[in-house]
């Protein structure tokens, strides 16, 4: 389907050059080799380079960790006229460059934006209670000051620890209170500010302000949200429609509020339409045409809660051809995965890992930064990045991450729980050669059996090897 991302263990050899000889992705057999400590095995991913054994490197120094390696001391040459012996010089000896280390790597990439935020202090929300009493009549600032006392009831209801309980609670309710009746005040007004109305309608969906969760009130806020020309309104009364929340299921209003919100300018009111219009859901006709303008103009507005249209943008300009309505363009796809990832956008920071992992998109093979954006997305659970990572660590990357069995085993374990094919079979073979794991056949067929029922070749094809 034109469009989508590929899910969970979708991915395939990436195309273009590739820093991986075999380009498969996968664990293969591992070399008979010395151990470079107790523990550890040469497992091999095709492509990166395999530890050499005793973790040395071509020029006798270590490839991996902190230590000076120390090159064996000529003995004395005996000369044949009486003379003293000769001793060869000894060759000085070369400190072995320290290893980056994965947090390290993340100064090498751009740092990811996001919402700042800092918890309120005792002395700003003194000078807030003060200036709400000043701008009674400020209905963005009585908003702001809601929100406030929210997070007061959270962080200062203790009074820095020296309240007791019952003192804190007071605290806590007698400042939630407070916030659900300036909300509601604005909410309800003969001309409500348009941004209460739709936070209203959040706070019942979520049940902040002390209110109950009620799902038709939820909606009922959202509508009149939209109503007032609020994007973000228009498109939740539309998610409300369309999966019936809080009203009854209708498909053909859901439409009509996702286009309101987008037009509005709201970034996934965009989105929505566009990947309707790119897959022909919803009721839409397919037009390759109409979802590019629209992810275009999601992606002008694209921000941190918002950035999928950045991405899908990006897999249009990676994947599409000349008779398609845009031309292939992988130096503007990888901009545009740049922008996404470094929103935050977990499937995008696996792309640009990628990139840097093969050498896609026209960028320079460079394990650091591909370590980076795989460590960024894998810290957050996205599973592809977490075998990336998985990767790196069997093999490690000299003078950038020690090879690790350990990890290398526990984040294709984090990846395969989450359902990705090829980290299941790589998990089956880790338990199998007993690498990061002891082996344990039973747990390794039952790993390749996960694999297979996904259709995994090289787990069907070593089930029935082993059967």
């Amino acid at each position: 389907m034109p469009g989508v991302s590929p899910g969970p263990g979708a991915r395939g050899p990436p195309a273009g050059p590739q820093r991986r000889p075999s380009g498969q992705g996968q664990v293969v057999a591992a070399p008979q080799a010395p151990q470079s400590s107790p523990g550890k095995t040469n497992g091999k991913v095709p492509g990166r380079p395999v530890p050499p054994p005793n973790g040395l490197g071509q020029f006798g120094q270590q490839s991996y960790g902190q230590q000076t390696a120390v090159a064996p001391v000529p003995q004395p040459t005996q000369r044949g006229n009486g003379q003293a012996p000769v001793v060869a010089q000894q060759p000085v000896q070369q400190p072995v460059e320290p290893v980056l280390g994965l947090e390290a790597c993340q100064s090498t990439i751009p740092p990811e934006v996001t919402v700042q935020h800092k918890n309120i202090t005792p002395a700003e929300f003194e000078e807030l209670k003060r200036l709400a009493k000043e701008r009674k009549n400020d209905a963005a600032f009585q908003l702001l000051y809601a929100k406030k006392l929210l997070e007061a009831a959270i962080v200062l209801s203790n009074e820095g620890g020296r309240a007791d309980r019952k003192t804190t609670y007071k605290n806590q309710k007698k400042w939630i209170e407070q916030a659900q009746k300036i909300v509601k005040k604005l909410a309800t007004a003969s001309r409500p500010l348009p941004e209460s109305v739709f936070y209203y309608g959040t706070c019942f969906g979520s049940g902040t302000l002390g209110l109950e969760v009620n799902k038709e009130k939820e909606y009922e806020f959202y509508v009149k949200a939209s109503k007032l020309k609020y994007g973000k309104g228009a498109y939740r009364a539309g998610v409300c429609c369309e999966q019936g929340s809080g009203t009854k299921r209708d498909i053909e209003k859901a439409i009509q509020f996702y286009k309101h919100g987008a037009e509005l300018g709201d970034p996934a009111a965009m989105f929505k339409i566009a990947m309707a219009n790119l897959n022909g859901t919803l009721g839409f006709t397919q037009n390759t045409a109409q979802a590019v303008q629209w992810l275009e103009r999601g992606a002008a507005k694209a921000d941190v809660e918002s950035p999928n249209s950045l991405h899908e943008l990006a897999n249009l300009y990676e994947n599409s051809d000349a008779s398609k309505t845009l031309a292939k363009n992988e130096a503007k796809a990888f901009e545009l995965y740049l922008k996404a990832a470094t929103l935050g956008y977990m499937p995008s920071q696996f792309k640009v890992g990628s990139a840097y992992e093969y050498g896609l998109f026209g960028c320079q093979i460079d394990p650091r930064q591909s370590i980076a954006w795989y460590s960024r997305a894998a810290k957050k659970g996205e599973p592809q990045s977490e075998l990336g990572l998985s990767g790196w660590y069997l093999t490690g990357a000299p003078s950038v991450l020690e090879q690790n069995n350990n990890e290398a085993y526990m984040w294709a374990r984090r990846a395969s729980e989450k359902g990705l094919a090829k980290a299941q079979y790589s998990v089956g073979y880790f338990l199998e050669k007993g690498i990061g794991t002891p082996v344990n056949m039973f747990e390794a067929r039952r790993w390749y059996g996960k694999a297979a029922a996904q259709q995994h070749p090289k787990a069907l094809a070593r089930l029935q090897e082993l059967n």
